[in-house]
């Protein structure tokens, strides 16, 4: 059985709502390794429900998040996010 372990989805005009969608797929995904969010206009709210996801996620190795315009309190909420993850993961921004 082959499994997807990278995902792509660079400048697809995420945004918002779409990254509250990414946040269920997150949370049950066993296989994903890396997954680029560039350029989505994501925002600090999609970077909270990205960061909600990153803690029950323990496959997740790299995340690629540049360019969505996410502010001070974004980063703070992927921090916490970070520390309260097991396991190691390279973040971008």
């Amino acid at each position: 059985m082959q499994t997807l372990t990278t995902l792509d989805l660079g400048s697809n005009m995420i945004e918002v709502n779409g990254s509250l969608h990414l946040t269920k797929v997150l949370t049950n995904n066993t296989a994903l390794e890396m997954l680029d969010l560039r350029t989505n206009t994501i925002g600090n709210k999609g970077e909270h429900h990205i960061s909600t996801a990153l803690t029950m996620n323990k496959t997740l190795t790299t995340l690629k998040l540049n360019a969505n315009s996410i502010g001070d309190d974004g980063v703070r909420c992927l921090a916490h996010a970070l520390i309260k993850k097991r396991g190691k993961i390279f973040v971008s921004t």
